[in-house]
């Protein structure tokens, strides 16, 4: 009997901190604003010599990672603001690698990522 209320003390104590952790934002990346496109998942484009499929991939935890671009190795993101997000990574071009970081403005009536100073959109894929 002890040891059937010993298991119950911990599962209630369980229950009661993974309650009280359910609101933490601690570590977020996205807001979850009605108003903010969500950000989590696959953003592509069509590439323009033989129209494959690149993008980026933004994952909760603000890790990134490049789709079909494996010079250009993205590892992290981070929303700058409500408009605004870059992502970090390298570009690895004649054997030299370089660190960078990407601006992309949120276009939330077009739902997609405009990168700055080019002419390429990302649109979320529908599959994740």
């Amino acid at each position: 009997m002890k040891k059937i209320l010993s298991a119950c003390m911990v599962l209630s104590a369980l229950f009661a901190f993974a309650s009280c952790n359910n609101g933490n934002t601690k570590g977020k990346t996205e807001e979850t604003s009605p108003d903010t496109l969500s950000l989590i998942g696959k953003w592509t484009t069509t590439g323009p010599i033989d129209s494959t499929e690149l993008g980026i991939e933004l994952k909760a935890d603000g890790t990134a990672a490049s789709i079909n671009m494996p010079t250009l190795p993205y590892d992290k993101w981070k929303k700058t603001n409500d408009s605004t997000i870059t992502i970090h990574g390298r570009s690895i071009f004649d054997g030299e690698t370089t660190e960078l970081t990407d601006t992309f403005d949120i276009d939330k009536a077009d739902n997609a990522l405009k990168q700055r100073n080019t002419d390429i959109i990302y649109r979320k894929s529908s599959v994740r």
